[in-house]
Formats: C-alpha cells, structure tokens, sequence
C-alpha cells in the first residue's frame, strides 16, 4: 500500500494530472486490495465464530485470489459496482492494482513456504508457485519503510502548501530543456 501511495503521489506532481486521472487512481487502489478481500470475509466468520468457514474463505479464496485468473475475475465482477463509469477504465485500474499486489505480494518471503501459485488452477505445486523472497511481510522492516515514505510526501506538501519550497523551478527547467531539443 505504501509503494501504491508513493506512485500516486509523485504522478499527483505531474501539470496534466486532473480530477478524472485520480479517480481511477482510487479503483488501481481498491485494485491493489482486492485479492485480500477474502481476509474481511474471514474475519466476519470469526466473529460470528464459525471457524469452518473461516477456514473455507482461508484456504479457498486465498489460493484462487491471489492468482492471475482470480485478479481477472474479480476485476470484473467489481465492475459492476461502478456502473456510471468508463468500464474499460475502471477494469484496467482494477486490474492494474490487482496485478500490481501479485506483485509486491511475490516479493515477500513467502507464506506458507511455497509462494504465490499465480496459475492455479491450470499449474499447481512447486512449479507453479513465485516468490522473490526479498522481505519478511511480519517483520518491523517494511512498515518502517512506508512509514518513513508516507511522512517524507506528507512534510513535502506541507511545506509546498506553506510556500516555503515551490517545485516551478524545476518544471521551467524541464520545459525550457524540451524547447532546447
């Protein structure tokens, strides 16, 4: 979520970023959690303490989200939820932050062991799995990171919006590097 808050806000920077780019920029969001999802279903069960199906959402939805076909899949029921939208806007968006969290989520040592199973059902078992084993998702390390990220954009625009710092300089140099080519 951190790497997707930075993402949105370095291209916030950007002169032609407007209000119909943010928009979408909420469903890449919504996209980018969508494949955890199953994770309120399992809560909802344990706190009407049904432990079988919170296990069933565990163990099913878990596998079969967190895979291309499910990203797919559930990008297009979602779709439903916007129907006053450009559908194929809102679907690349849903997709995008679904594939976007397969991603980050492949860099993570992984859990249970094997990794993300990312064609399953086509490809199973230890062939069909991806990880990058790069972090340890429980540790301290990640969180640090985005919260140092989140705080540094956060003191950034406050002193942008105090006027202490303006970013016009380096947009003028950019443009006058544009007329020189």
């Amino acid at each position: 979520m951190g790497i997707a808050y930075l993402i949105i806000w370095l291209i916030s920077k950007i002169d032609k970023f407007d209000v119909k780019c943010r928009k979408y920029y909420i469903f890449f969001l919504i996209g980018s959690v969508m494949p955890d999802l199953e994770r309120i279903l399992a809560l909802t069960a344990e706190f009407f303490q049904n432990y079988q199906l919170k296990e069933f959402f565990i163990t099913v939805f878990t596998t079969s989200f967190h895979t291309i076909l499910g990203v797919i899949c559930v990008s297009l029921a979602m779709i439903s939820f916007f129907p006053n939208e450009n559908h194929k806007l809102v679907y690349f968006s849903f997709i995008l932050g679904g594939f976007f969290h397969l991603l980050l989520d492949g860099m993570m040592w992984p859990w249970p062991g094997m990794g993300l199973v990312l064609f399953y059902p086509f490809l199973t078992g230890p062939r069909g799995t991806f990880s990058f084993h790069l972090a340890w998702p429980e540790s301290l390390v990640p969180l640090i990171i985005t919260s140092i990220v989140v705080g540094v954009t956060f003191i950034i625009d406050f002193i942008q919006k105090k006027s202490l710092i303006s970013l016009t300089p380096l947009k003028n140099l950019f443009q006058n590097n544009k007329k020189l080519d």
